[in-house]
């Protein structure tokens, strides 16, 4: 860091503890935005630059940096701010105008691998993807895009969205619509019994439609005498 951007962040650090120290730091986040500045200064505080990090300290700016105060990561506190329908939206306009040529147009894959799974080379977390996309990775067709700050946001909350989606319907079970109970499947219920729960077999009516009791007793008694014959053919 240069000196000009040290002398910069003492003077930042220095004026939070002053504010801190004369008792106006019941100003609602004033005590975790001086601490991390100075795991900043300390070197604690990596891929975020001054720049990036005193914007996002901003009252207002969007996100929340608390959490780095125990963690110390970017990584692990900096979460997309834009994710709203209308900025969904907006990505995905952004993204099949500059991003479909690689990742086609639904994302599912072409000269650049599908962002359809879940799971990213080059870690999963917003910071991450962020950084991929407006840095670019070297050495690979994946070069720095020329998009806002609020643009790339939108960008991955529109991919966040199809994965999202992609998740649910793997999550979804399949529904398997039995086959139609008819009167022949019915007497020969016990050929194919993986099919049938047995309080189907015996609650259901035997015959057809407007047949009578004692029409449908006779062919219970048929019914029953075919699986009988089933269950051991030497039966008389």
């Amino acid at each position: 860091m240069s000196l000009r951007k040290t002398l910069i962040a003492l003077g930042v650090v220095v004026a939070l503890l002053g504010l801190a120290v004369i008792g106006i730091q019941k100003t609602p986040g004033l005590d975790w935005r001086a601490r991390v500045v100075l795991l900043k200064l300390r070197g604690q505080i990596v891929d975020l630059s001054w720049g990036e990090m005193l914007r996002m300290l901003r009252p207002g700016s969007g996100y929340y940096l608390q959490p780095m105060v125990l963690t110390g990561s970017a990584y692990s506190a900096i979460a997309n701010p834009f994710v709203s329908e209308s900025d969904i939206a907006a990505g995905a306009t952004i993204f099949r105008s500059r991003c479909g040529l690689c990742h086609g147009s639904d994302a599912r894959g072409g000269a650049g691998p599908s962002l359809r799974r879940g799971r990213f080379d080059h870690g999963d977390s917003d910071w991450h993807l962020f950084r991929v996309v407006s840095r670019g990775i070297p050495g690979t067709a994946m070069e720095p895009q020329r998009l806002s700050e609020r643009e790339t946001w939108q960008v991955l909350a529109f991919v966040r969205s199809l994965t999202a989606d992609a998740k649910g319907q793997e999550a979804r079970p399949s529904v398997r619509w039995p086959a139609p109970v008819t009167y022949e499947r019915l007497l020969r219920a016990e050929l194919e019994p993986a099919s049938w729960y047995q309080c189907e077999a015996a609650s259901a009516p035997l015959g057809p439609p407007g047949a009578s009791r004692r029409e449908r007793d006779g062919r219970g008694d048929a019914a029953r005498r075919r699986r009988r014959d089933v269950r051991d053919p030497t039966a008389g």
